[in-house]
């Protein structure tokens, strides 16, 4: 969930927010946009018995970050890394390896968590940058070596399973967005591309239709809804699945246009994103 940055959120900008909101209890969770880190949500999460790790943008003065926390009785933390995008803007991830706690076999699980670059004309870019958060994650899974496609990596990378959650700034159809679905045709970009083994879908493709409010080329709802200049209702955040390992098998409905008349921010969603929450089952 993109949370909105205190110094990103004038009140003149956002003016019908609320502070009450409602409240989940998920497993893992994931934040973009993330300042006060150590004075709120650090010690706010880990009184609801939530480990993170936080990750700053590397840009100056009072920037936000990417924050990926995990419930420490659920899980155990093998390994974590922050992926700097060097070279591309000021944009960073953070990647963890969790161990299930209840599991005889040590079933694990690794998750991502990443907020791309905004703003029109950046499309090139945020495939870029999709490709290095992919690329870190296989060298991450792989333990350091990456990989070359053949048995032992498709192990690996079986062996704990991948999910990304973030805030793409880009709509279904768009080039990171279909690179993540393993999608795009190399002669649609000026260089080359990888290909990734990893099988990723977007767990709200599942979402129930929502009678014109869904992005018509990807049917998936709109996350994020906000007037300024223009009104905006964009789909630009998602939750990436192992389709070929877990399963959604419930996802947190998103409102209807008509029941957000006042956009976001509002009472009920105290961001200009809305919160993506999905229950992932493994394949048997």
């Amino acid at each position: 969930m993109n949370v909105l940055a205190d110094r990103l959120a004038p009140p003149s900008a956002f003016p019908h927010t609320d502070p009450a909101s409602t409240r989940l209890d998920p497993d893992v969770v994931c934040l973009e946009e993330v300042d006060h880190y150590e004075d709120h949500f650090r010690p706010a999460m880990a009184s609801h018995g939530y480990e993170g790790f936080f990750k700053v943008k590397n840009g100056e003065g009072d920037a936000d970050g990417c924050a990926l926390f995990f419930k420490s009785a659920r899980f155990e933390l093998v390994a974590h890394r922050a992926i700097d995008f060097e070279g591309s803007h000021t944009q960073v991830a953070l990647i963890v390896r969790l161990r299930l706690r209840s599991e005889q076999d040590g079933r694990d699980l690794c998750v991502a968590a990443t907020h791309l670059k905004a703003k029109p004309g950046f499309e090139e870019k945020r495939l870029e940058q999709g490709i290095l958060l992919l690329r870190s994650a296989l060298a991450f899974i792989s333990g350091g070596g990456g990989g070359d496609g053949d048995e032992e990596e498709r192990r690996r990378i079986a062996s704990a399973p991948l999910v990304v959650l973030g805030d793409f700034n880009d709509v279904p159809s768009s080039l990171v967005c279909r690179y993540f679905r393993g999608e795009l045709p190399l002669a649609e970009v000026h260089a080359v591309v990888p290909p990734h083994p990893f099988r990723l879908a977007s767990a709200y493709a599942h979402h129930p239709p929502l009678a014109g409010d869904v992005d018509e080329a990807a049917a998936e709802p709109y996350s994020t809804y906000k007037k300024r200049e223009t009104e905006v209702r964009r789909t630009i955040d998602y939750i990436w699945y192992p389709a070929d390992a877990m399963v959604p098998v419930a996802l947190l409905a998103v409102p209807a246009v008509s029941d957000l008349p006042d956009r976001l921010p509002c009472r009920n969603h105290p961001s200009d994103h809305l919160a993506l929450y999905a229950e992932l089952a493994w394949r048997e």
